[in-house]
Parts: C-alpha cells; structure tokens; sequence
C-alpha cells in the first residue's frame, strides 16, 4: 500500500508540522530531502510523483482519518473521567482532534475555517494581515485587503462573500 514506513516518530512530528500551518509542499521537500537527497539518489519525475502520492495519503489518511479516529476515541474517554474544572485545565489537549483535523493550532486559522474558508487561504491570511485587537472574525474577513493575496487565495475570499479592495 505504502512504499514508506510510517513510525510513531513520524506520526507526531508531521502532526505538528501539519496544525503548525505547513503546506504539503513542505512535507513533500522533506521526504525529497530524506529519501533521495541524503541517499545520493536521482531525482526523477517519477520519483516526485511517488512522494507527493505518499504525503498526500500520508496526510490524508493517517493523519487526518486515523490517528484523528483514535485521539478523538482517546479523548471522549479521558474527557468522561475528568471534571469540569480538569476538564476546562486541559482543553488543549481535549481539541487536539479537532485542530490535527483541521490542520492548525491558531484559534484565528480554525475560527477563520469555521467561516468556510480553506486551511490553506486562512493560513495565508493570518500571515498577511493580523486582527486588530477587539476586532469580530467576521468584520476582519469583511475587510481584509485582498490586494494582498494572490489571484487564488484573492478568489476563494471573494467567492465566501469577503474582503474589500483598498
């Protein structure tokens, strides 16, 4: 099924390369890195195509499906021992499904998705553009400059109905 083995190391550190915001592109450079690069093997076509295949199932799949499956099981567990006040303590922990899901830590990235915009064009927008202090998720999507995005990310805002051309 897979050409590449996926140990436990490798579960947690692209889990947290994957909610820090990195882009498959990243994941894709590494494994060309570590697979090819450090081995002295050549870089072929095919060989890209067989590592953007595996992160894509990789990400896909592992992460997203099986190992959100399992922290959400994990979880729903852990929450039904815990009170409310352990529970309130530890609520990171709790939402680490939802956020390995989701592809982020950043409550401004996942509150930002929650509006029907893509990881990847939220993520873009926290980079470009922070939010004023006190100021509703809603308003700042409304009034995000969207001369400072590219014709993509540019698109997929504008398609939700957001931003403003200053």
């Amino acid at each position: 099924r897979y050409r590449y083995f996926v140990s436990i190391n490798k579960l947690a550190y692209d889990s947290h390369n994957w909610m820090k915001g990195h882009n498959y592109k990243f994941f894709i450079d590494n494994m060309v890195k570590d697979k090819l690069t450090k081995k002295g093997l050549e870089i072929t076509n095919k060989n890209i195509d067989k590592i953007t295949n595996f992160v894509t199932a990789h990400i896909n799949t592992n992460l997203n499906f099986i190992l959100v499956k399992y922290l959400s099981l994990w979880t729903d567990v852990v929450g039904h021992l815990m009170s409310e006040e352990e529970k309130e303590k530890n609520k990171f922990f709790l939402n680490l499904p939802s956020m390995l899901e989701m592809g982020s830590y950043d409550p401004l990235v996942l509150e930002i998705m929650s509006f029907g915009i893509n990881r990847s064009t939220a993520i873009e927008l926290t980079k470009k553009q922070r939010i004023k202090e006190g100021q509703s998720v809603e308003l700042y999507l409304r009034n995000y400059n969207i001369a400072k995005l590219s014709s993509l990310h540019r698109k997929y805002l504008e398609k939700a109905g957001f931003g403003s051309i200053k």
